[in-house]
């Protein structure tokens, strides 16, 4: 084949190509459009049963007050009321993470830092997240952002619920290719060494795994306890790439190839951390 048949040939390669890449996108915009539609459904069906479990309960229980019947199934449809508000509130999370109004990784950072406060500050615990200006615009696909805000609220709930903390930070970072993510808090902490009821820790675990990622936790009695999640993100894309070889001068933000267990680089605050690490 001589040179003046691949110029011929070149612009009838470049339509293909232009075609496929074509069918490509449209395919991944309609099966998005498609899942914000069922998501969507979801929230509203889902969403009115439960406000209607609330207002329902809510009902029941002044009048079984005004009856003077039983504190204890007063007491009961209180947490019916309770329960369903928890699961209105996850559904609506999870389609929002979902939704295309969440589509970066400052989206993300914007929604957990809003539950954040909403769950901490007013157990007066102070709380602060810190994402570098040059991430936000930084695309995470939608099952990868899922599973990083559900292990990231488990942890903010853990702390809440166990830690007697009076700080806490979440931070997320862009290595090379990897994000890396953290939380830290300065509460009681606990031993790694014995096992824990319940189920939270293994599912920020299994979650990690399901978007091969690798979750370490350092904590130790009276001297608090840090998270620390890395996702590898190279594989999603050549934007991802393109992204990080222009980041990748601007040090501030990016770091050499991360370790996992190195916890000072995923938390930027010596001093906040010497008191875990040491």
């Amino acid at each position: 084949m001589n040179y003046s048949t691949l110029l011929y040939l070149l612009p009838y390669a470049v339509i293909i190509i232009g075609c496929v890449a074509g069918v490509f996108y449209w395919r991944k915009r309609v099966n998005e459009k498609i899942r914000c539609g069922i998501a969507q459904d979801l929230h509203d069906d889902l969403g009115s049963s439960l406000s209607n479990i609330c207002i329902l309960s809510d009902l029941v229980s002044d009048e079984i007050t005004q009856a003077g019947k039983s504190a204890r199934t007063k007491e009961l449809l209180e947490k019916i009321s309770s329960e369903a508000i928890k699961v209105n509130d996850a559904i609506s999370d999870t389609i929002t993470v979902l939704g295309a109004s969440c589509r970066n990784l400052g989206h993300l950072a914007a929604l957990l830092n809003r539950h954040g406060h909403e769950l901490l500050a007013d157990k007066g615990i102070a709380f602060s997240l810190e994402l570098p200006e040059a991430a936000k615009a930084m695309p995470i696909p939608p099952p990868i952002r899922r599973d990083i805000y559900l292990i990231l609220k488990e942890a903010l709930h853990n702390i809440m619920k166990h830690a007697s903390a009076s700080q806490v930070r979440v931070g997320f970072e862009l290595g090379y290719r990897h994000l890396n993510c953290w939380v830290i808090d300065d509460g009681c902490g606990f031993d790694l060494n014995k096992e824990h009821a319940g189920n939270g820790l293994f599912n920020m675990k299994r979650r990690a795994k399901s978007i091969k990622g690798k979750l370490e936790i350092r904590a130790s009695p009276d001297k608090g306890c840090c998270l620390l999640l890395m996702v590898p993100i190279a594989r999603y894309g050549i934007m991802l790439r393109l992204l990080h070889s222009v980041q990748w001068k601007k040090r501030h933000i990016l770091f050499p190839a991360f370790k996992v267990h190195d916890l000072e680089k995923a938390a930027p605050n010596p001093a906040f951390t010497e008191k875990i690490l040491h």
